[in-house]
């Protein structure tokens, strides 16, 4: 037994100081079998040991060992011989312990034989034991081979220089291309083989190499090689053969999909236990020359930011979302087919036009990432300036906005578009924010003006529901000259005012079940009028709810089946706001005479000029809720400010809405006047913002998004849950969407909002206004960092609950929270 001990303890001190630092354990019944591998060269010693721990009773068969490499040196082997415990006598004052004998066996033939089941790309053998009972062990050492070590060499060439590898194998590829190579949600893979599934794990989030990335990053983190995944890898190689695979029907990427082959050739014909430490470094290097190359086809701000990789994975969220997706193509052919385009564009056109405007963006992942869901009018202009503009993607930008002009129709543009087959017009906002980042694309992108030139075909020429497209779906008729169909941008824009200045009034296409099982009757007719007196927009009802905060009832055991949460009918901050801008830009462009002056209304022609003048002396007044101490100081205050003291729950901030059916509602402290401070700043007093920020900061920052609704208000339910169906009005069937639940989008409207009107706190004289800025909002997103670092989707979340945490019923990667937040970073680059 010293004998024993001595040679153990010998080895140990070797494994200790010569480097086998890893260590991987099996057990197989009672036999125990421990490798100590050393990293730098790959040469492993095994120790197998046949324990008695479980009772043994009759003949015993010896599993046998799989050894992947080339067994090279024999150690030592031996048995541990123990008495019968039937002869042990137990002293009460000495431990005796039972009696044995040790028996020492000089070669691997005096234990077991050893079977060769090497293969052409890998060494790999069996031990068949033939004399191993209870008590014996064996060690031994393992090197990699000679066809390992070649392995390794020709992986290191492979992947040693990675703009080799971009400049070999990507260099041709475009950011669809990397869209499928990185990402790709299961549901946006048409009839492809979907995600992969790992047991023990379930489906990865992408079908591309991001997901790889991301869970091996953990693993390396946590030193887990016992993870479901590393054992997959072990196991066999179906992860190679699937991420080549998925690659097979794209030509650009045959070079990538070469050099993965070569590199996964490579990793087979090593021991099937270094499998994933090498697929991890070839992943890696994949995974950096993709974003390398996607990198290098965005914009210099992005570029710019390489020491920054948070821009840098935002911005990739940008590759992420936009992709072809068959079931949801911007505009569907079979739109563009069923009307009559053929009279005014060629056949060569015609088919350019389809493969240009087949790429769609994202809502979000994974609820929309495939057909009529997937597509959606605000959320894809509240997210066109960052996801696009910003990133320096202004080709997409442009189809995007020339496909959406297709469907104008009533003055609105489609909230969900649905490649033009059924689309739906009952927003109100949607228009505003098309109309936002037409303006921003003018200013941005080179050359920007001659998108006001581009024309389109209107697949709506007529607003009445009988003069529309022959047999499409609820489109009646074919009754539309060639000649009233074909308009510039800039023509789009003028129809746009002119509805809203005249009236917008009309029941929506199909109204019924069929196209919202929930809407009451009278929550189908949209209605938009303007104030003459103000030049504010007011629309909506109780039953609908026509901008963002659109949360319909679902319960019927709560009685809220059928009533939007937040109507906000009358004149909501941010379309208010969005509206001065329009008209500003509007004004700036005739100025120059690259536009029309205005609009005719019914009480005449009504200048672009003089609508944003009316919308500026009416906003403070009409929007803001002054400080009490101001209104009992002074009672003429009340003279000035449309308010009612006794619906203010918070003071000090600008009203949601004006001219709404609920009048406590107007007075809500919510988000939305972030978003009017940072699209139309002109319209607002600077004394009169700090103190409305100051109130955001205090009762609606959260971890990752801005409240929805003021913490004190009445209302506040901040925990979203979909699921429970319960008799509490308030929360049931997530009637709370937006009363309370942090959303991550309008963070960075009050982040801009910040920016603009220098809205920080004193770090002291000598500090400048740029170092105080970047020093309060990169505090702000250290958690958005933090989140898109660790995040599964690699995105920012549509909302989380109170204090930040998980909503399991919200997208965990979402267009317009990375975009507004790639929108901040961008502005304060340009301060």
């Amino acid at each position: 037994m010293v004998q024993f001990k001595s040679i153990l303890n010998a080895l140990h001190t070797k494994l200790s100081t010569e480097g086998f630092t890893e260590v991987h354990v099996h057990q197989d019944d009672n036999l125990i079998t421990v490798q100590r591998h050393r990293p730098t060269d790959h040469k492993a010693i095994y120790l197998v040991a046949h324990t008695a721990y479980q009772q043994i009773t009759g003949e015993v068969k010896v599993p046998e060992v799989n050894v992947p490499g080339k067994i090279e040196d024999f150690l030592f082997a031996g048995l541990l011989r123990v008495a019968s415990s039937s002869s042990h006598v137990v002293d009460p004052e000495i431990l005796t312990g039972l009696s044995s004998k040790t028996e020492f066996y000089k070669s691997f033939s005096d234990v077991c034989e050893i079977v060769d089941r090497s293969s052409d790309i890998e060494e790999k053998y069996t031990l068949q034991f033939t004399r191993f009972p209870p008590g014996s062990v064996l060690a031994f050492t393992v090197g990699i081979g000679e066809k390992g070590q070649h392995a390794l060499q020709d992986l290191k060439k492979l992947t040693g220089d990675i703009d080799k590898v971009v400049n070999d194998n990507l260099i041709k590829s475009d950011l669809l291309d990397l869209n499928v190579l990185l990402f790709r949600h299961n549901a946006e893979e048409d009839g492809g083989a979907g995600s992969y599934n790992v047991p023990g794990i379930g489906d990865l989030t992408f079908c591309g190499i991001e997901s790889w990335f991301r869970i091996f990053r953990v693993i390396s983190r946590e030193n887990s090689l016992g993870h479901s995944l590393c054992e997959n890898l072990r196991s066999g190689n179906w992860a190679l053969d699937y991420i080549v695979n998925r690659l097979k029907t794209r030509s650009s990427l045959l070079n990538f999909q070469t050099w993965l082959i070569k590199c996964f050739e490579c990793l087979k014909s090593l021991p099937r236990f270094l499998i994933p430490k090498y697929f991890e470094v070839v992943i890696n290097v994949a995974r950096e020359a993709c974003v390398r190359r996607a990198v290098s086809l965005l914009s210099n701000f992005v570029k710019g930011q390489s020491d920054d990789n948070f821009v840098r994975s935002l911005a990739l969220t940008s590759v992420q979302l936009y992709g072809v997706v068959l079931s949801a193509p911007l505009i569907s052919p079979v739109s563009i087919k069923a009307s009559r385009i053929k009279e005014i564009l060629s056949d060569e056109e015609i088919e350019k036009f389809l493969i240009e405007e087949s790429a769609s963006l994202a809502a979000g992942l994974p609820h929309f990432g495939s057909g009529y869901m997937r597509n959606w009018g605000r959320d894809t202009f509240i997210s066109l300036r960052g996801m696009f503009l910003v990133t320096g993607r202004f080709e997409e930008a442009k189809r995007i906005i020339l496909g959406f002009s297709m469907c104008v129709r009533h003055g609105l543009i489609p909230n969900l578009l649905d490649g033009g087959l059924q689309p739906r017009y009952n927003s109100r906002d949607s228009v505003w924010w098309f109309l936002q980042a037409i303006q921003d694309y003018c200013k941005i992108a080179p050359n920007g003006l001659s998108l006001l030139q581009e024309k389109v075909v209107k697949l709506f020429p007529f607003d009445s529901e009988k003069e529309g497209r022959t047999g499409h779906h609820h489109m009646h008729g074919d009754m539309v000259p060639s000649d009233n169909r074909l308009l510039t941008i800039a023509e789009i824009i003028q129809e746009i005012m002119e509805k809203h200045a005249n009236g917008i009034h009309f029941r929506e296409w199909n109204a019924g079940k069929q196209i919202d099982d929930r809407m009451q009757d009278q929550g189908f007719n949209i209605d938009i009028t303007l104030d003459l007196k103000t030049g504010f927009l007011h629309g909506g009802n109780v039953y609908n709810c026509g901008t963002w905060m659109d949360k319909m009832g679902e319960s019927q055991k709560a009685g809220n089946y059928g009533w939007p949460a937040t109507s906000r009918d009358g004149a909501p901050i941010e379309i208010t706001a969005l509206l001065k801008s329009t008209t500003r830009w509007l004004t700036e462009l005739s100025e120059k005479n690259l536009f029309a002056d205005g609009v005719k209304t019914p009480n005449g022609p009504l200048t672009y000029k003089k609508w944003g003048e009316l919308i500026q002396a009416s906003f403070e007044p009409q929007y803001y809720v002054p400080l009490l101490k101001d209104l009992e100081a002074n009672p003429r205050v009340y003279e000035k400010y449309a308010v009612d003291k006794k619906l203010i729950a918070r003071a000090g901030i600008y009203k949601d809405v004006v001219g709404g059916t609920n009048g406590w509602a107007q007075y809500q402290n919510r988000p939305n006047q972030c978003i009017a401070m940072a699209v139309a700043p002109e319209l607002f007093n600077r004394d009169h913002v700090l103190i409305a920020l100051s109130n955001v900061e205090t009762a609606l920052v959260g971890k990752l998004g801005l409240k929805t609704l003021d913490s004190q208000d009445w209302n506040f339910k901040p925990v979203y849950d979909n699921r429970t169906d319960s008799a509490d009005r308030s929360t049931s069937k997530g009637f709370n969407y937006h009363q309370g639940p942090e959303w991550v989008w309008p963070m960075g409207y009050y982040l801009r909002a910040k920016v603009i009107f220098h809205s920080f706190s004193e770090l002291g004289k000598k500090v400048s206004p740029l170092v105080l800025m970047q020093h309060e909002i990169y505090k702000i997103l250290r958690n958005h960092r933090v989140e898109i670092r660790d995040n599964s989707f690699a995105g920012l979340p549509e909302l989380t609950n109170a204090g930040g945490g998980v909503c399991e019923f919200s997208c965990p990667t979402q267009a317009w929270s990375s975009a507004t937040i790639l929108d901040a970073l961008y502005d304060l680059s340009c301060y």
